[in-house]
């Protein structure tokens, strides 16, 4: 397996009912789609230590177990800075896209992106604002190889108390985020599959490489969405 990528996306992870079966159904498809096709992007899931994974068939080369336990502050933001870190000392690479279980990639929309972002000073998403910090959503942001080798010099002097996405900002306050957009699935509607299809294809013409898939207190829309998706596009 090739060390030199376009693009690695590393993905917060950890064990619930439903992240399990947004890995099964979605995640485990897409990473195989990625490979069978040759294409130059990387995944690597973030774990907690002491958490099971043998049942979720993802490759161990795909995986990167923190050294501290699942936590969300400041939990999230160690494993991500951890993991950036591995894969700066172990791969070659032009974007790093720091991402969720619970968001969904169009492949050739998110290609497109990759090559017109710069490969230098990027740090990339749907920008948000918490008390006047100005941060790239955790959902998705991109980061040049510069960018991360200029967090994890940080690695001391970031402000763990915080939520991960806006921590980095805070770091990052001197950088200009580059804004993207993101396509939100998160109404609480049941859609069939006739208007699951609609959506997509508006998604992909509008030239939208993300989706979240969000919806508050009813997960069987997300695993409904995200399955029906994935069997769409990446169905080996």
């Amino acid at each position: 397996m090739t060390n030199i990528y376009d693009l690695i996306i590393i993905v917060i992870a950890s064990r619930s009912t439903l992240y399990d079966e947004f890995i099964r159904k979605y995640w485990v498809p897409f990473l195989n789609y990625i490979n069978n096709k040759n294409i130059k992007i990387n995944i690597i899931f973030m774990f907690g230590n002491n958490t099971p994974l043998t049942d979720l068939n993802i490759p161990k080369e795909n995986i990167y177990i923190s050294n501290i336990s699942e936590s969300y502050i400041p939990g999230i933001l160690i494993k991500t800075i951890q993991t950036m870190d591995f894969v700066n000392k172990n791969f070659v690479y032009k974007h790093i896209l720091r991402t969720n279980l619970s968001s969904f990639f169009i492949l050739e929309n998110l290609l497109k992106t990759c090559y017109l972002l710069p490969d230098r000073n990027l740090y990339a998403g749907v920008i948000g604002n918490h008390n006047n910090i100005l941060f790239a959503s955790g959902a998705g942001f991109w980061m040049s190889k510069d960018i991360v080798e200029k967090i994890i010099a940080n690695i001391n002097n970031i402000d763990y108390n915080i939520i991960d996405d806006v921590s980095i900002g805070k770091l990052l306050s001197s950088i200009q985020i580059t804004p993207l957009h993101r396509y939100d699935l998160d109404k609480n509607i049941s859609y069939d599959n006739e208007e699951k299809s609609i959506i997509l294809n508006e998604i992909i013409a509008n030239d939208h490489y993300h989706i979240r898939i969000k919806n508050t207190n009813n997960s069987k829309i997300d695993i409904d969405i995200m399955t029906f998706y994935t069997l769409k596009l990446y169905k080996n």
